[in-house]
């Protein structure tokens, strides 16, 4: 467990001191209960907002910690996805020049 720790702890050092303005703080919204149309007492549902990142990508940190970790080619980087990889991922080599 330790070593994940290290590991968690690397990365958010890695992606404040490096990725700007790339990520942004978003957004946890309770959502309320009436609008989960189902009676389940006690039952809460929290949204984290990433879709308001500025990839539009949940996975923008994700992405940018993999390219802040790894050395990038002068070629660039390719990433085998149309979806929210690809996307974060153009994003964030973008970002990093």
């Amino acid at each position: 467990m330790t070593e994940w720790r290290s590991e968690i702890d690397s990365a958010w050092q890695r992606l404040n001191e490096r990725s700007g303005h790339f990520l942004r703080q978003t957004p946890l919204w309770k959502l309320p209960a009436a609008a989960l149309g189902v009676a389940a007492p006690g039952a809460e549902v929290w949204l984290k907002l990433e879709h308001l990142q500025v990839s539009g990508s949940f996975k923008a940190r994700g992405m940018m910690n993999r390219l802040l970790a790894n050395a990038i080619p002068e070629s660039g980087v390719i990433v085998a996805s149309g979806g929210n990889a690809g996307i974060a991922t153009a994003a964030a080599a973008r970002a990093l020049g």
